[in-house]
């Protein structure tokens, strides 16, 4: 075999690696020279180390994707060789099944996630097609280890965090910490770093659906210090492999494409949600349910049974005045304001606006006990929308699109009130007006839950 196969053939690589000792010929079977005489020359050309090709370090030292990328400039006769080639490398064991061509590097990077602590797998990169932007969506592993030709900056990070992973029919199931940033989104953190810049590694995630994630953006990944985002407590999730199919737009999804823009996959995707527009000025506390709640675009996911949708969200508005002191003179006083917002059973029409009566505030300066009782039974037991309602009812917690607060030492009012409920949004405001046109102004009040 020639020395030039040695280094452009995929199952030269492991022969490359295991051995100790190797004696190198030309053409003309001419001696070269030894393995250890040569060493410098083989990793330049390869990109391998020295240190490994004289096994003077662990393969397992060394991150999943750099070793992928040894190779990423490599071919075989048969598509699915690409990932036989490397089963020596990674040390997992496969089924030999000629035959399945691509779907060949799926198994074994999923082989690698069952056996390897290590999110440098994830660290991949496409070439970015031409007029394709960062909203492509697409889902989480690699198709060969072409794209992982940039994996040789790729350095793993030792924590004493484990990554329990597990192989479903949905996704690649996970507990990993989400970060979040307002201009990313959602990230997923890779316990890598770039041998480049020293800066950690992660990738962007888009939510699709209850606790779903695609990856967006897979043509860069993206490179943080420490505190460049904030973190969320770590969840049971789903990252997906495969853009799912959705049968009712098969003729305006093709389904055998491995990329989707995100704002066209998404309106399919999402069918009844309602996105929830809330002003600058108010703090969301809590949330439930939190998996099908989406932070980037402000929605919840419906359950595709609208007896299970029901939402909670806790409130906050921070509320400027002046008080009197008892000398005469006004000082400024902050007051916080806290509300929840309940939606009970809001996708059991199917129209492009909502039913508004689903909809209700509740102040807790009044209602606080029975609301926080109500939410720990919720928790528990996970209820139904007409349960809920029975609970909210004997607790005899009213429904009003509106709530007011009289704002003290003032003749004014702050009116809090669900605005619309246009096109699946449901919009809140907040607005000072003099107190004694409160009830002229706003008219549309539930005094009480309904069942459903």
């Amino acid at each position: 075999m020639s020395l030039h196969t040695r280094f452009t053939r995929g199952w030269t690589l492991q022969e490359l690696i295991a051995p100790r000792e190797i004696q190198f010929y030309d053409a003309k079977w001419n001696s070269i020279g030894l393995k250890k005489d040569l060493v410098d020359d083989l990793s330049t050309i390869t990109g391998i180390g020295a240190e490994i090709l004289m096994h003077e370090q662990s393969l397992d030292l060394v991150s999943v994707a750099a070793r992928m990328s040894w190779a990423a400039k490599r071919e075989t006769t048969r598509t699915e060789d690409m990932a036989y080639c490397l089963l020596g490398i990674f040390d997992v064991n496969l089924p030999l099944l000629y035959g399945e061509a691509e779907k060949a590097f799926q198994r074994l990077q999923e082989e690698i996630i069952r056996s390897k602590a290590d999110l440098s797998i994830f660290a991949w990169q496409c070439i970015k097609p031409p007029r394709v932007d960062r909203w492509t969506l697409t889902g989480v592993l690699a198709r060969s280890p072409q794209e992982f030709s940039n994996g040789h900056t790729v350095g793993r990070m030792y924590r004493r965090e484990t990554h329990d992973f597990s192989i479903t029919n949905v996704g690649i199931k996970t507990r990993l910490r989400n970060l979040w940033a307002p201009d990313y989104g959602y990230v997923m953190q890779l316990n890598s770093y770039s041998g480049l810049t020293g800066k950690y590694l992660a990738l962007r995630l888009r939510k699709i659906g209850p606790e779903m994630y695609l990856r967006e953006g897979p043509y860069d990944l993206l490179e943080y210090a420490t505190g460049a985002f904030s973190e969320r407590r770590p969840v049971e999730r789903y990252l997906l492999t495969t853009i799912p199919v959705i049968p009712r737009f098969s003729e305006r999804l093709d389904p055998s494409a491995r990329f989707q823009h995100a704002g066209k996959l998404l309106r399919f995707m999402r069918r009844s949600p309602v996105r929830v527009k809330l002003p600058s000025t108010f703090k969301l506390m809590k949330i439930w349910p939190a998996d099908r709640w989406d932070e980037e675009d402000r929605l919840f996911f419906v359950s595709g049974d609208s007896r299970w949708d029901t939402f909670q969200l806790d409130l906050e508005y921070e509320l400027s005045h002046k008080a009197k002191q008892a000398d005469g003179t006004l000082i400024g006083k902050t007051t916080t304001l806290e509300f929840t917002l309940y939606a009970l059973g809001w996708s059991h029409i199917q129209l492009d606006s909502i039913d508004r009566a689903s909809f209700g505030l509740v102040s807790r300066l009044e209602y606080a006990t029975s609301i926080d009782k109500i939410s720990r039974w919720i928790l528990e037991d996970e209820p139904t929308t007409a349960t809920i309602s029975k609970w909210l009812g004997a607790a005899r917690i009213p429904r009003h699109q509106w709530i007011r607060y009289d704002i003290p030492q003032t003749d004014h009012s702050l009116v809090i009130k669900i605005e619309s409920t246009l096109h699946n949004v449901v919009t809140l405001t907040a607005e000072e007006i003099p107190s004694i046109d409160v009830l002229e102004r706003i008219t549309e009040d539930w005094p009480i839950f309904r069942d459903y």
